[in-house]
């Protein structure tokens, strides 16, 4: 991937029609399948930077008290088999702190960012952390009988002051305006040796370009598709080092591999055949997850990806 500037990062809502991360004006647009809102007959606008991979919501389809009032009402409703299903959010929790203990032996400070209806949260106090959750998504603040405390808010809502050993962002930093400035406040409230935690759907992945504009992560309430090396650049400009890409998705049913080895030629073939009509879409696709194999290696294979950096230094 072409190594590029982030200065500009800011000004995306400025100029839709140059990346927000390189500026270049090579973009490719299409309409996407939201996964959030209940219809297969509503689109969203995807715009893609040919460039350096980078993807974004445009226009954005829902406003931030939409997306606060679509939060509470699917977290409340606790639907099985969703991702807010409780049982499952557990489960999740689970192998995310797996992650973070093998960053962090010694429990300390934990802030969860867009802490939701705080499983990570309880996964943490139960392993003697002093765990904090923001959610702007909460009625009121509140002291959790399982031994954590969430904030009815952002980070901007904490005192400067404040730092943590742990900080998580867990499938947040593709709902914000401001991506890079999360991090940036981010990092500021990490103690020296603390860890800032990030996941988000991979945009570089196989399973992307398989599904097409049916890809589970175009949703509404999504702004922003990182590919890997973006989303380590913003870490790295924001002070951040050693960082460390996780080798799994951290979703229980996720039974893959990092790397993708890439397409079966026949399958590709006999689907020609039975479509004769997408002969040429279907060598498009075969020939992007070729290139999906031989470019991104370390990391094709995760449709999720989650990435941990490291501040050394005030």
């Amino acid at each position: 991937m072409q190594t590029a500037s982030i200065s500009s990062f800011r000004d995306f809502s400025a100029n839709p029609e140059a990346c927000p991360f390189c500026n270049t004006r090579r973009l490719r647009k299409f309409a996407a399948i939201p996964h959030d809102m209940g219809s297969r007959n509503v689109k969203i606008g995807v715009v893609e930077c040919e460039v350096c991979n980078f993807a974004w919501q445009w226009p954005v389809a829902r406003t931030k008290q939409e997306s606060i009032v679509y939060f509470q009402t699917e977290y409340s409703q606790k639907m099985q088999n969703t991702y807010f299903d409780p049982v499952l959010r557990k489960k999740i929790a689970g192998l995310e702190f797996d992650f973070v203990r093998k960053l962090v032996k010694t429990p300390g400070r934990l802030l969860d960012v867009g802490a939701g209806d705080g499983a990570f949260l309880q996964a943490a106090a139960d392993e003697g952390w002093e765990a904090m959750g923001l959610e702007p998504a909460a009625e009121r603040n509140r002291e959790d009988e399982r031994g954590f405390r969430v904030i009815a808010g952002t980070v901007d809502d904490l005192d400067s002051a404040e730092r943590y050993d742990v900080i998580t962002l867990w499938d947040v930093i593709e709902h914000v305006d401001d991506p890079r400035g999360l991090i940036e406040k981010c990092v500021s409230l990490l103690n020296i040796g603390g860890y800032l935690v990030l996941e988000t759907g991979n945009y570089q992945s196989a399973e992307r370009i398989v599904s097409e504009s049916d890809w589970w992560a175009y949703q509404a309430d999504h702004r922003w598709f990182f590919a890997p090396k973006i989303l380590h650049s913003l870490m790295e400009a924001a002070g951040l080092v050693d960082i460390t890409y996780a080798d799994s998705v951290f979703r229980p049913w996720w039974k893959g591999k990092p790397s993708f080895s890439g397409p079966s030629r026949m399958v590709h073939i006999k689907s020609a055949i039975r479509r004769p009509g997408h002969v040429f879409k279907e060598w498009q696709k075969y020939r992007a997850l070729k290139l999906c194999a031989q470019n991104w290696p370390d990391w094709s294979g995760l449709t999720i990806m989650t990435l941990a950096g490291k501040r050394i230094r005030a």
